[in-house]
């Protein structure tokens, strides 16, 4: 089973973990992968980002030319860069690496469409990022 969870609002697309598996359940959900806007990868160990090369490269083949926004923890960017060397790319990455000071005060969301996601950081035995992803709205008036 991936480890990973999808959202969708309003035609944009927030993909969190990238585990192997990954495309398969994008694709038995009916999505394309070059339609993700922000992946957030919360950790580096490889049931978390094992599914990256593969993704990445059906993106490049499904014709991808907009950047991919990547967020994650400290270590991020290494292990991104390591995958590279399996998984060339003709799209930009613009990768944010936050270090575990800098998820303990995060205030800035980081926006795809009508969604704000907060990072912050959880306890786990390697640097971690959880997310918060909302969805502002009025109320509704009965």
């Amino acid at each position: 089973m991936p480890i990973g969870s999808a959202m969708r609002s309003s035609g944009n697309d927030i993909l969190i973990d990238c585990g192997e598996g990954t495309q398969i359940a994008i694709k038995s959900a009916g999505y394309s992968m070059s339609s993700i806007d922000i992946l957030c990868l919360t950790h580096c160990h490889a049931d978390h980002i094992s599914g990256l090369p593969g993704l990445l490269l059906t993106m490049g083949n499904e014709s991808r030319t907009k950047p991919l926004t990547i967020i994650g923890p400290l270590g991020i960017k290494a292990a991104i860069t390591g995958l590279l060397a399996i998984a060339p790319i003709v799209f930009e990455l613009d990768i944010h690496e936050i270090s575990m000071e800098e998820l303990e005060s995060w205030q800035t969301p980081f926006t795809v469409g009508n969604m704000q996601i907060f990072p912050f950081p959880v306890d786990h035995d390697f640097p971690c990022a959880g997310y918060r992803v909302e969805i502002p709205r009025n109320g509704k008036f009965n």
